[in-house]
């Protein structure tokens, strides 16, 4: 545009000059053969970035929905007990209830799907009659390359992802099942943001909330939660749970210790050899009718000498 602007002000200034001809053609430059094909590319391109673009603009629409239907939940739990003298709420209410957090975890699932997905790289992964093969682990392949890089739109693309799993997570915890919650924790620990002081904090409940959690379970969490206060020190939430398991832990170690106090200080030594054991027995009268009843013995016509 800048050159055609030139051209035409350049041709326009001879024009008004003595003798210039106002019939003359400006000359033409020639044509590079690669510039039809790299105008083809750039114009494809801009459709990319146009489809990418208004993909997002609906992604956000969809990720606002259902942080709308979550926020709902935010304070719904299972159906309480009834009072007394009140019948129970019917199987319909708790079903319904799952229901919509099962829907909300969907929605979280496709809106990061959107971004970061599981591809099938087998080049001959349908059969002839366009049936499918059976899809292997070494031929599959997890694209992420909208996360990647340092630009603005990568970053907005962890961060919406990231939201996504820690979503997902608080879902989760809300249904009770802590290995899924732990496991959407870990993905954005993995492979989102290492750094990500939530998925910390979550992981750390999912691993005590068990009834089954051990010893090693609440090191862990404790562990995740060191991580998270240096990270961000002065998160209430997190600095909270820290202190009410590691005093939880002392009290337990305690506990044990005054369980097992002198366990193995009690009573005495004992070996097999009779010169260690203190006084030496006493002799026994092999001769005498009690001692041979005792040990079983029976002497001969002679007795014992």
């Amino acid at each position: 545009d800048e050159g055609n602007t030139a051209l035409r002000g350049a041709s326009g200034g001879a024009a008004g000059g003595a003798g210039a001809s106002t019939s003359a053609e400006p000359p033409r430059a020639e044509q590079d053969p690669r510039s039809e094909e790299l105008r083809h590319r750039v114009d494809g391109l801009k459709a990319d970035v146009a489809a990418k673009e208004q993909e997002l603009r609906a992604l956000r629409r969809e990720l606002a929905a259902a942080q709308a239907e979550l926020a709902g939940l935010a304070d719904s739990s299972p159906p309480p007990a009834p009072e007394p003298g009140h019948p129970p709420p019917g199987p319909d209410v708790d079903a319904a209830w799952r229901e919509r957090l099962e829907k909300a975890i969907t929605s979280y699932e496709r809106a990061a799907g959107l971004l970061r997905y599981v591809e099938c790289v087998r080049p001959d992964w349908k059969n002839d009659d366009g049936s499918y093969k059976g899809i292997e682990d070494e031929h599959l392949h997890v694209d992420a390359s909208a996360l990647e890089g340092a630009g603005p739109e990568a970053e907005e693309a962890r961060e919406l992802v990231a939201s996504c799993y820690l979503n997902i997570a608080l879902v989760c915890q809300k249904l009770g099942d802590f290995e899924m919650m732990r496991a959407a924790c870990d993905e954005v620990l993995q492979s989102v943001n290492p750094h990500s002081v939530k998925a910390l904090y979550r992981r750390a409940q999912a691993r005590v909330a068990p009834a089954s959690s051990l010893d090693s379970d609440v090191d862990a969490a404790i562990q995740d939660l060191h991580t998270a206060a240096q990270l961000s020190p002065q998160d209430k939430d997190v600095r909270g749970l820290l202190a009410r398991l590691k005093a939880e832990r002392k009290a337990k170690e305690r506990s044990d210790r005054s369980a097992f106090a002198g366990l193995f200080d009690r009573g005495q030594v004992v070996t097999t050899d009779p010169r260690t054991e203190g006084d030496a027995p006493p002799k026994l009268d092999l001769n005498d009718p009690k001692v041979q009843a005792m040990l079983d013995i029976h002497p001969g016509p002679g007795g014992f000498t």
